[in-house]
């Protein structure tokens, strides 16, 4: 994020629709009650992988060994799970 604008919460209050506007365009906005910062609007950050690189991470994971079932099972068990409804 870049340099944050500081407003008081009443003038947040007031001005919203603008500070959503600023957010959409990469701005943040620092929202100060009694001199203390107690919130931070600004654009939301994806956490999503992009489909470019979903094929790359599939790529370079390790491979399935024969004990993956077995052990998706004792998960299950362990934590109290019923037993998958797809049969292997």
């Amino acid at each position: 994020m870049g340099a944050v604008n500081r407003i008081t919460a009443t003038e947040a209050a007031r001005n919203f629709s603008e500070i959503l506007n600023r957010a959409a365009a990469g701005e943040a906005t620092e929202v100060v009650r009694n001199g203390s910062p107690v919130a931070v609007i600004g654009p939301v950050r994806s956490t999503l992988l992009p489909a470019s690189r979903f094929g790359d991470l599939l790529r370079s994971a390790p491979s399935v060994d024969s004990d993956f079932g077995a052990d998706l099972d004792a998960i299950r068990t362990e934590a109290g799970l019923p037993e998958s409804p797809w049969p292997s």
